[in-house]
């Protein structure tokens, strides 16, 4: 048999059984007759094996997840490898849906991803296929005990706001998830990192005004935050920085405002602040509009605004 040529992590088949990844080598046999690599397989220890008794796995299988060239987020391997003349190519799918073709040398692999264990927070991939079928996948909830040796490995207890016909199920396969960060808070001073539509604005800054939009660029990609940019419109946007800037503040009849916030005023209406030649005028808005707030030297006063709408609480 022809001796095979590997690097430290090469996959690799181990002809006497299983598969494994190269950990080390190679090295000469005592005798400099052969040469062997050390290969670590799955709950195995590290052994040391001729590299005549290996042979090459394909660097990717389907279901890895791989960093493709000229894509931000990783791909998923649907296909392949498939071999011509001059490469090694794989069919790929982004994280938006989108198919498409890459050379084995346009990917990169990204690590396992660790296994799973009890207490991990995990959604629902594959539920029971011999009962219940359907009725779990999507579902979230918590692992609460695995059972290695059985077709339906973990038993999840379920969120209670679901509406999940049982508190608790075994089920095939979940993926591990992270709870959502905590939102941005109305009147945060932030710099847009990501808006899908209006991307022209990335770096921009500007000031959250809403935090619970349902806008999607496409299915996954949720723009929950609205941001009112310093001089421009207001925008969707999916992924923001707050800024760490003293806030700009007047007082007034004992009163801190601050003139990053929102304020919404007795009769429900929206305002907002400024400084416009040394004086802090404000702008209403209805709280039924999406217009811009328009701040000029004509402008009401802050005390003007106060005494005749207030008083003002921040959102």
């Amino acid at each position: 048999m022809t001796e095979q040529t590997f690097k430290v992590g090469d996959k690799v088949r181990v002809l006497s059984g299983g598969d494994g990844k190269v950990t080390y080598g190679p090295v000469n046999s005592t005798f400099d007759t052969y040469k062997m690599y050390v290969v670590k397989q799955d709950g195995d220890e590290e052994r040391a094996f001729k590299a005549v008794d290996l042979a090459p796995l394909p660097a990717f299988t389907v279901g890895d997840k791989a960093k493709m060239v000229g894509e931000s987020d990783p791909v998923e391997i649907i296909g392949g490898p498939f071999k011509n003349r001059y490469h090694t190519w794989f069919a790929v799918k982004s994280e938006t849906g989108e198919h498409y073709t890459a050379s084995e040398d346009n990917l990169t692999a990204l690590p396992a991803p660790d296994p799973i264990k009890v207490g991990d927070r995990v959604r629902v991939t594959e539920d029971d296929p011999y009962t219940r079928t359907g009725e779990f996948v999507g579902k979230l909830g918590t692992v609460c005990k695995l059972n290695s040796t059985s077709s339906l490995p973990y038993n999840v207890e379920f969120d209670s706001d679901q509406g999940a016909p049982y508190s608790r199920w075994a089920v095939a396969s979940v993926e591990k998830i992270k709870d959502a960060p905590a939102l941005v808070s109305i009147g945060t001073r932030v710099r847009v990192d990501r808006a899908k539509w209006a991307e022209e604005s990335h770096g921009m800054t500007g000031v959250v005004t809403s935090n619970t939009q349902t806008f999607r660029s496409h299915v996954g990609d949720t723009h929950v935050y609205d941001v009112e940019l310093d001089d421009g419109p207001t925008i969707h946007v999916a992924e923001l920085t707050l800024l760490d800037e003293p806030a700009d503040t007047v007082v007034h009849r004992g009163i801190t405002y601050d003139l990053s916030a929102t304020y919404r005023d007795r009769d429900g209406d929206a305002w907002r602040f400024a400084r416009v030649d040394g004086v802090v005028r404000g702008a209403c808005r209805p709280a039924s509009s999406r217009t811009e707030f328009h701040i000029t030297g004509y402008s009401g006063t802050l005390r003007e605004v106060v005494d005749a709408y207030g008083p003002l609480s921040k959102i």
